[in-house]
């Protein structure tokens, strides 16, 4: 989104959210602007091609995904920073003041301006903007350069990074093409093959060493860690690095071996012709084991994982490796768990810490999204609850109509609708069956209920009309079921509107406090909110914030609530409304609902606007339960 204004981006994020049209007004009091500002940024966004205006209001164009990735695979540096740290970036020698200055249209005084800005970027980055006299540079690690290039290409070129030709143009001369076969072939050549959702980090790395190695920059061996000599990673290496020498006479040394070869730990797997642990690794399978026990205990859920712990303890092993490393994959395919799976992510960041605590090893949340996969895989089923669809069909009594549309919805669906028949002659009153949906064969309405008008043939287009019926049933049901539960978990005493806490940390302080003051939680309660934070942040939607404790052990479970309309500064956001749960441990079983029914219900933006906006807690309510 790179060549979008931050009005811009907001738009389409919440256009993205929401299927239906939203209006002028709505976007208006969301963003807190104008109708004017929102209608301006709107006609660019219209004429990118990414949104279109209805008589409701504005959708997002059929052809929106594509678009957007054209305009970021076309985008430059969107800000005169970004383009420095570019040039600085793929520069090995310093640059002349002077020279640089021309290059980008700007005074001495105003470049110098430019890069104190840059260098303050860069504080959390481990690398400086150095300017002595006429000359500057970016002074750092020759690793964290490296991956400063990797952040910086996927920034810029995300969603379209996996594909070789994206990047191509940060690599001058260099065939990118090429080299993307050449390693390919290599690692085939050695009987191992990547896995599809680590190969574009890889590739994109080795190619990166090589470019640094052409331009004469090698990577210091105190720099990374010395692999065995005897490694399938080491062989890979040295075919890689042997093809360079002989079609590009690139320099390579030892160390650039080693450093290569260090890229492929935890990243690439042998040709076995099975996925089994080998038999010496039984322990470390069976330590897997005992950890997703934890964690599946932890959160009260029965789950049978036998079949799948091959595959996670692989997973993890090969997690292990890129840890040790620093070589781990990125990927924001965390971003969307966290956001539409929350409750899955949440184990995956409980069995992260386990991880960590086994083994000394920090696991980042592009790691814990693909753990939250594989976590995914054996948790959905356990938690998946069913409700019960009341169903009345109407129908005729010719034929057995009625009858045999019973049999038909009763061998697709089974326990999940509780049926009767009632032919439309019948003036029988259904004492004590109130049905959620009503499926009649000839023209019906009625206030209030969800019909589905059908043809006594039940063919594919009413059976596709009553799939669509059955789930709005299931969804209601559920969001009624969650919503009630949390409406009996607020306090008037725990709902707070404070301008005045402006930051996360803050916000856990205030109002953790606020829990151990009404005798909900321990004094440790608040450390353990942060222990959890600090592990994947719990800011959704970048909109609103759900801290919690992963210990569980609250006296009762409520959640304390906290709005400031002048915005809380969370990490890189700023966020309005933060929910902060304690959660008792008789309720462990009921917190999968609870958080993901309380993210879901908050990621509708217009319900977000509204609660913000309340000033009581009998209006909060009112509002979450809407």
């Amino acid at each position: 989104m790179s060549q979008l204004t931050p009005r811009q981006k907001e738009i389409f994020r919440i256009l993205s959210r929401n299927s239906d049209a939203v209006a002028g007004r709505q976007l208006s009091d969301l963003l807190g602007v104008s109708l004017r500002t929102v209608q301006n940024e709107a006609a660019g966004l219209r004429d990118m091609g990414l949104i279109r205006s209805t008589a409701n209001g504005y959708l997002l164009t059929d052809a929106a995904p594509q678009r957007l990735a054209e305009l970021d695979r076309t985008a430059e540096p969107s800000s005169d920073s970004a383009r420095l740290l570019h040039r600085l970036l793929l520069t090995p020698e310093p640059l002349g003041l002077g020279e640089l200055a021309d290059a980008f249209y700007l005074s001495e005084t105003s470049l110098r301006s430019r890069l104190k800005e840059l260098d303050a970027m860069l504080t959390d980055t481990s690398l400086r903007v150095c300017v002595q006299k006429d000359r500057v540079w970016l002074d750092g690690s020759e690793l964290n350069k490296r991956r400063m290039i990797r952040d910086r290409i996927y920034y810029e070129i995300s969603p379209g990074y996996a594909n070789s030709n994206q990047y191509s143009r940060f690599f001058g001369e260099l065939d990118v093409q090429r080299l993307r076969g050449m390693i390919v072939d290599s690692v085939k050549a050695n009987n191992c093959f990547m896995q599809g959702s680590y190969a574009a980090t890889l590739i994109l790395n080795v190619v990166i060493a090589l470019f640094r190695i052409e331009q004469g920059i090698h990577c210091p061996p105190e720099e990374q860690q010395t692999p065995p000599a005897d490694g399938i990673e080491m062989c890979i290496a040295r075919e890689i690095c042997a093809r360079c020498e002989r079609h590009w006479g690139m320099p390579i040394e030892e160390a650039d071996c080693n450093y290569i070869a260090s890229l492929f730990y935890g990243q690439i797997f042998q040709q076995t012709g099975k996925n089994a642990l080998p038999s010496s690794e039984a322990a470390f399978e069976a330590c897997i084991a005992n950890i997703l026990t934890e964690a599946f205990e932890h959160y009260m859920l029965v789950i049978d994982f036998s079949e799948h712990i091959h595959s996670i303890a692989m997973h993890i092993r090969e997690l292990i490796k890129r840890g040790r490393a620093n070589n781990y994959v990125i990927n924001n395919m965390h971003v969307n768990i966290r956001d539409y799976s929350p409750f899955i992510y949440d184990v995956a960041v409980f069995i992260a810490q386990r991880l960590d605590h086994e083994f000394d090893i920090h696991i980042p949340d592009d790691e814990i999204g693909f753990l939250s996969v594989y976590v995914g895989v054996v948790v959905e089923n356990a938690i998946q609850e069913t409700d019960c669809v009341r169903t009345l069909i109407i129908s005729s009594g010719y034929q057995n109509i009625a009858g045999k549309i019973s049999d038909r919805l009763s061998e697709t669906y089974g326990a999940v609708l509780e049926i009767i028949t009632q032919p439309h002659s019948s003036g029988e009153q259904l004492v004590g069956f109130v049905p959620d949906l009503i499926i009649s064969t000839q023209p019906i309405n009625v206030l209030g209920q969800e019909v589905v008008n059908i043809s006594p043939f039940f063919g594919s287009m009413d059976q596709a009309r009553v799939d669509t019926a059955i789930n709005n049933c299931l969804k209601k049901k559920e969001t009624r079921r969650n919503n009630n539960y949390l409406s009996s978990c607020f306090h008037e005493k725990l709902f707070f509107r404070d301008n005045t806490v402006l930051t996360r940390d803050d916000a856990i302080r205030f109002l953790g406090q606020k829990l151990i003051e009404f005798g909900v939680v321990e004094p440790d309660f608040i450390e353990s909110v942060f222990q959890r934070e600090n592990a994947s942040s719990t800011c959704f939607f970048e909109k609103f914030a759900i801290p919690h404790s992963d210990k569980m052990n609250a006296h009762k479970t409520m959640i304390a609530v906290l709005i400031n309309e002048n915005g809380i500064q969370w990490q890189e956001h700023s966020i309005k409304l933060c929910l902060l749960f304690a959660i008792s441990s008789k309720d462990r079983k009921m917190f999968s609902k609870v958080y993901s029914g309380a993210v879901h219900a908050l990621c509708d933006d217009v319900k977000l606007g509204r609660l913000i906006r309340s000033q009581s807690l009998p209006e909060f309510i009112s509002v979450m339960k809407q």
